[in-house]
């Protein structure tokens, strides 16, 4: 296989590709014209010169449905991403191939319309990061809750955590007492986040702190009815 990643300058992979990845099969209950949807990209491990093309993001939060926007580009229609946006600062792209590795620089440059101090778009980047790290941790429980209540079907209390039971929390904080509807909440808390080159504001702070405590919370309690 073929692996190519992008690190930053300490040298962290913040997003990895390789050609054993599959392209994703089709959504057969996909809400949307097919033709809407940009082809998924795929690196070749054939001998050659290939272009490919990273999204600036850090890498996607696996298992999370796809969200495609309304403002559709025919054939390429991207779905919303589920990570931030790299900072502009040098990075190094490395390609590995049968053993090998191969090692270039690569300068991610401000969009020069942008005005907002580094220090802004630091403060956006490490705010982003916590929102990304809570999606991330709330994802795998997800994922854990439902390999438990596949084989235990009839787990109540796992079934309102993950939010497949209907009636599990009322009042003002329903829509973030269980684990699917915190997933919503964070990946559109992350999007908000991510919506415009800006530092972020002291509502947004509170914000993640409040979802923060509410992941928390929410891993505590799976730990407790054993899905790890």
């Amino acid at each position: 296989p073929v692996t190519l990643q992008i690190l930053d300058a300490q040298g962290r992979v913040l997003r990895s590709y390789s050609s054993a990845t599959p392209l994703p099969k089709p959504d057969p209950r996909l809400p949307i014209p097919a033709y809407w949807l940009r082809p998924a990209q795929h690196l070749s491990a054939r001998a050659g010169l290939h272009r490919f093309l990273w999204d600036l993001h850090l890498q996607p939060v696996a298992g999370i449905p796809p969200h495609y926007p309304i403002a559709a580009v025919p054939h390429n229609t991207a779905p919303a991403p589920t990570s931030p946006f790299a900072l502009p600062d040098m990075y190094t792209v490395k390609l590995t191939v049968d053993g090998k590795s191969y090692k270039q620089p690569l300068l991610l440059r401000e969009d020069p319309r942008v005005k907002t101090p580094m220090a802004g778009l630091d403060a956006q980047f490490n705010l982003s990061l916590i929102a990304y790290h809570d999606l991330q941790q709330i994802q795998a429980a997800i994922e854990r809750a439902q390999t438990v209540l596949h084989a235990h079907p009839n787990n109540h209390d796992v079934a309102e955590l993950l939010g497949a039971q209907p009636g599990f929390s009322e009042g003002p904080q329903a829509m973030h007492e269980n684990l699917i509807s915190l997933r919503g909440t964070l990946w559109s808390m992350l999007r908000t986040l991510q919506g415009a080159d800006v530092a972020p504001t002291q509502p947004q702070y509170a914000a993640v702190n409040h979802l923060q405590d509410l992941t928390t919370k929410l891993i505590t309690r799976a730990r407790t009815l054993g899905v790890e």
